[in-house]
């Protein structure tokens, strides 16, 4: 299996994703025990390119990547107004994708090819349910990287 994961692909999918991790690596530092290891940084790396579509799902991040760049925010669409950091909503069921009401994809869709039957992404500002910047998921991104950050600063360096 190329991906794994463990949440639902509802609206605000990356929210739960980067959640998901950190319950994971919560888990570890209550128990000491491992087993989830693969399955935490799976859902980092899911977060950040290692999906069906090869981008990141967070505006400018990394900066040298494929992230969002029409991203549905009036900040950015109006006044080209960078958002570096934002978590965007993530991809949802192809079958709610469908259903929902004032969606039109405004450009072409660089991952048609991509797409499936079962699940969609598209960076477009007029999808409003897979690409708008949520607070809450990029508030819970950043616990997660300043935790990631602060397991690397206290693993012991290695001299060169």
């Amino acid at each position: 299996m190329p991906f794994i994961g463990g949440v639902p692909f509802i609206w605000c999918s990356n929210n739960l994703t980067v959640s998901f991790a950190i319950q994971c690596l919560w888990y570890k530092e209550l128990t000491q025990d491992t087993q989830y290891d693969e399955l935490a940084q799976a859902n980092i790396d899911w977060i950040f390119g290692t999906n069906p579509w090869g981008t990141s799902m967070v505006y400018g991040l990394p900066s040298w990547g494929d992230t969002p760049v029409n991203p549905h925010s009036a900040f950015t669409h109006l006044k080209n107004f960078p958002i570096d950091g934002g978590l965007v909503d993530g991809p949802i069921m192809t079958s709610t994708y469908r259903n929902l009401i004032g969606i039109k994809l405004l450009n072409e869709d660089p991952y048609a090819a991509f797409q499936s039957d079962l699940v969609v992404y598209h960076d477009d500002y007029g999808d409003y349910s897979t690409n708008e910047p949520t607070m809450d998921g990029t508030a819970s991104l950043i616990y997660l990287l300043a935790s990631q950050e602060q397991k690397a600063l206290e693993e012991p360096q290695i001299k060169k």
